[in-house]
């Protein structure tokens, strides 16, 4: 998957690094399968330099309590659901630069202005 397109990084960013990722592992830490991901350090970025917030949108725990409550007192079912790719597929609102992986070049035709 591709979030973005291939560019230029302008001199007063500084890229995040990369890591290749050759192994999926269960919950016990067994190999479940080989897969290749590249995926970016986003731990080398700094709060107020690299972005600005992070916010995660979660259910206050008063108000889940409330749910549930009213859930029994109406005799409702309750389904609970965790999505764990969220990430994956959210919007970025600023601009994010990694550094291009090993071997990876622009083509020598590319244009900068676009």
């Amino acid at each position: 998957m591709i979030f973005g397109p291939v560019v230029h990084t302008p001199e007063d960013v500084k890229p995040v690094g990369y890591k290749w990722v050759f192994v999926r592992r269960n919950e016990q830490g067994e190999i479940v399968r080989y897969k290749a991901r590249l995926v970016a350090q986003g731990f080398s970025q700094r709060p107020g330099i690299d972005y600005e917030e992070t916010y995660s949108p979660v259910v206050d725990a008063t108000t889940f309590r409330y749910l549930i409550s009213l859930a029994v007192e109406e005799g409702l079912d309750l389904r609970l659901l965790d999505v764990v790719t969220t990430y994956l597929y959210g919007s970025l609102n600023n601009d994010f630069y990694m550094k291009l992986p090993e071997g990876f070049h622009l083509p020598k035709a590319y244009n900068s202005s676009s």
